[in-house]
């Protein structure tokens, strides 16, 4: 990685800064691309203080202060999963009933309500998990 670094300072003066600034970062986008370790806390790691260092060691002059990848990888949470499947359910049946039926106004406002409490509480374990 040193003589990837080297090579952008070594293009100071010879190029425009925003097209050297753009190569530092498509390099920081390759090298985010071959972390090998590809667990989300590695990768968030990288994201958050390797390209960050990449891009000083580059004496890139436009480094934001939270930089994303243009491709960027999220995965849902579970709860996530479980509200979304919910939220978008639009009949239902009983044990033993082999007819569909129609989810009712009042079975949507509790439906509505419940997913509303259950993102409440994903949000205090998130920030109880910060």
């Amino acid at each position: 990685m040193k003589e990837i670094v080297q090579e952008i300072l070594a293009m100071r003066g010879l190029i425009s800064e925003p097209a050297r600034s753009t190569i530092a970062r498509r390099f920081a986008v390759m090298l985010t691309k071959g972390v090998t370790d590809r667990s989300p806390e590695s990768i968030q790691q990288w994201l958050h203080k390797g390209v960050y260092q990449f891009l000083k060691a580059c004496e890139v002059d436009d480094i934001p202060e939270g930089w994303v990848p243009n491709r960027l990888e999220v995965e849902t949470t579970p709860l996530a999963n479980f509200c979304n499947r919910w939220l978008h359910v639009e009949s239902f049946r009983t044990s033993g009933e082999e007819l569909w039926q129609p989810i009712t106004p009042d079975m949507n406002s509790l439906r509505v309500t419940m997913i509303e409490e259950l993102k409440t509480l994903a949000e205090g374990q998130a920030n109880h998990d910060d």
